[in-house]
């Protein structure tokens, strides 16, 4: 069900709720742009995860600035979900201790995670180190992305991010895109590229790189499906 776009007030939030448990199919509910409160999108949450027939949950909140706060109030309530598989909450002003309020809670049922344009370079040491920690707690979380936005990008904070990768087990598909990285950046993310194993997608573009040492990370790792558009090679 894709409601992104409208606007709602307090009593089409209730009409919808009061439809779930009628929504024996629902699998995707898209609510990007909607400009809805947290306290109604945890209620429509809430009403969906009671219905039984509902086994599994994909679920865009992107773009509708919720804030750390926010993300608190929606999911304080769903931390034991077993439903949810894919969130997308790009875009909402997290920040970095934002999104280290919003891994607190995570549902360990999450499979994929996607935070584009919420990340600068501010906070990014204690980020790295709690997505390292929420990797190795939700074995389950195997595609996370943290492309960057417009003025939202990592930058040369890249190569404390990346570490997480150094002996990840988990992880299967990584987005780093649009986050200024630079030359350094990759040169640290080919570094720990070397020590994993099991990473398989890894998109990497539009990060002004010139190095040419992601040429031989492609040559030592022929399994990983890598997206470089966009990179500048010498």
């Amino acid at each position: 069900m894709d409601l992104s776009g409208n606007k709602f007030d307090k009593v089409h939030v209730e009409d919808i709720a009061k439809q779930a448990p009628e929504m024996t199919a629902l699998k995707v509910l898209r609510l990007a742009q909607t400009g809805l409160s947290a306290e109604h999108i945890r209620k429509l949450l809430a009403a969906l995860h009671a219905n039984a027939k509902i086994s599994e949950l994909n679920v865009d909140l992107s773009d509708n600035d919720l804030g750390a706060k926010g993300m608190d109030v929606i999911f304080s309530d769903l931390k034991t979900s077993t439903k949810l598989r894919v969130l997308d909450v790009s875009d909402n002003g997290l920040k970095g201790k934002g999104v280290l309020e919003l891994l607190a809670v995570l549902p360990r049922s999450v499979e994929r995670l996607i935070l584009d344009g919420n990340l600068g370079s501010d906070g990014v040491e204690d980020l790295a180190q709690d997505i390292g920690k929420l990797l190795a707690a939700h074995p389950s979380l195997t595609a996370l992305s943290v492309a960057g936005k417009k003025d939202k990008a990592i930058g040369k904070k890249m190569p404390t991010l990346v570490a997480m990768l150094d002996g990840n087990r988990t992880l299967r598909e990584l987005d780093l895109s649009k986050n200024k990285m630079g030359d350094i950046g990759m040169s640290a993310l080919c570094a720990a590229l070397r020590q994993n194993t099991t990473l398989q997608r890894l998109i990497v573009d539009k990060n002004n790189v010139r190095s040419p040492r992601l040429l031989d990370v492609i040559e030592d790792s022929s399994s990983l499906d890598l997206d470089c558009a966009g990179l500048d090679y010498p």
